[in-house]
């Protein structure tokens, strides 16, 4: 048994008897009974509120108190805390102030949550009398990380349902939002039936309860369906936030993955928040955006490719000819750059460009859910002077020309252009024209006159 218990049952007894209480207290605590003067309580003890870890106090006010004693004590267990200006616990959490004989205050420092409850003013008169003072305990909200949602992995196409459980006094408010500052998109069920209109949140079964089938077998391949005399459409809300501690998302998406914050919050500071890492696993997918890539001879050349793929993949290029991986070299530099947690742009340079370049390139994205790849054709956008030392290499013959503007490409081995007569067969026709000139007009004239 504690001494603070053993003093609590020895006050109780003196309390209780009316024997040698003064040999107990000391000197001072003497019953006075003498008439006109029976204390009395002149104004009700105020309930406090006070945050976890601040000082709440209990005033109780008392009026010719004379030689009668205040006790304080908590009402639930009868722990006594002070027997007029003497503090029995021996703890610097616990005070007595009193101004005069009216004013006594029961001081609790750095209030804890055990602290919360009703304590009681006492005079030890005969009756005794009593008043009753409460104090709430405000605490700040926490997140049970056990009862929460932790990171959480989706395939594509799947729900996933994130939950977050707050405490804290008062309940705190749950809010949802995403890190990145995206809308959260919440899909539902949209019921028509007789100019009414109900929303009601699809469930992780995917059931109408109007119905009772599957929603994927009602729906097929459209987004509105009839039952009945019943509409069904299938609806969705972007959101900055969503409040409630469940947040259920619906046929997920890429884009739907990121970090998603639980934030709680009871006016008590601070709030707190959990971070949720939602992942969505799907195959890769290979864009390239010009699948028809020009370079002059000698110049440097960039090819890109966009991949867009979670869990992460292996990325590479190929030569389709010889269907080699093409590694960092003096000729290639591939470098990757990562735009979000699953897309990535992955570049192919090629220095010093020569005819042996001239081909096609695959970009190629594999992880454990697929392999996608995709193709661009490299070829030769060369100058006058380039292409007429290629004609000339190539035998081409003497009288094909190019055309100032005529375009042109090849790659590696055959030579596309847009071909025109040359200078001698031009001038032939020409010449063949100047000649039958004065011919025609000799005729024409005969044929006037």
């Amino acid at each position: 048994m504690s001494k603070v218990m053993i003093l609590n049952i020895i006050y109780l007894i003196l309390w209780c008897v009316s024997g040698p209480v003064k040999a107990f207290l000391g000197d001072g605590f003497e019953v006075s009974e003498k008439k006109g003067r029976i204390p009395e309580f002149f104004e009700p003890i105020r309930n406090v509120t006070v945050a976890v870890g601040k000082e709440a106090i209990l005033t109780c006010s008392i009026r010719s108190l004379g030689g009668f004693k205040v006790v304080w004590m908590k009402a639930e267990d009868q722990t006594v805390f002070s027997i007029h200006r003497r503090v029995v616990p021996k703890s610097s959490k616990y005070a007595i102030s009193y101004d005069g004989s009216k004013i006594w205050r029961l001081h609790i420092r750095q209030v804890k949550e055990t602290d919360q409850g009703c304590y009681v003013c006492q005079v030890n008169t005969s009756p005794m009398k009593q008043q009753i003072g409460c104090i709430e305990v405000l605490v700040p909200p926490d997140i049970d990380d056990e009862k929460s949602t932790s990171d959480i992995s989706v395939n594509e196409g799947d729900d996933a349902t994130l939950t977050c459980y707050a405490i804290g006094r008062p309940l705190p408010r749950v809010v949802w939002r995403r890190e990145d500052g995206d809308k959260i998109i919440i899909k539902y069920n949209k019921y028509h039936q007789r100019g009414q209109t109900h929303h009601d949140e699809l469930d992780s079964k995917n059931e109408s309860p109007l119905s009772g089938k599957s929603l994927s077998t009602i729906f097929r391949s459209s987004e509105e369906s009839d039952i009945g005399q019943i509409r069904i459409k299938r609806d969705k809300q972007k959101v900055d936030a969503f409040p409630g501690e469940t947040l259920r998302l619906h046929r997920i998406t890429r884009k739907m993955m990121g970090a998603y914050l639980c934030i709680a919050s009871n006016d008590v500071p601070p709030a707190v928040s959990k971070r949720v890492m939602l992942s969505v696993n799907f195959a890769p997918n290979v864009r390239i955006e010009t699948q028809l890539v020009g370079a002059p001879l000698g110049s440097t050349v960039q090819l890109d490719c966009k991949i867009e793929a979670f869990p992460s993949a292996v990325n590479y290029w190929i030569r389709s000819r010889e269907n080699d991986v093409i590694l960092s070299s003096q000729k290639y530099e591939i470098h990757e750059e990562r735009i979000s947690s699953y897309q990535i742009v992955i570049s192919l340079v090629i220095r010093e460009v020569s005819r042996g370049d001239f081909g096609t390139y695959s970009c190629v994205s594999t992880n454990s859910l697929g392999k996608a790849e995709e193709a661009v054709r490299l070829y030769g956008s060369t100058s006058r002077e380039d292409l007429y030392q290629y004609h000339s290499d190539g035998n081409l013959g003497q009288d094909i020309a190019l055309s100032q503007d005529a375009p042109s490409f090849f790659d590696g081995s055959n030579l596309y252009l847009n071909r025109t007569l040359s200078t001698s067969t031009s001038s032939r026709i020409l010449s063949c024209s100047l000649l039958t000139l004065p011919v025609l007009y000799h005729l024409l004239f005969s044929l006037i006159v």
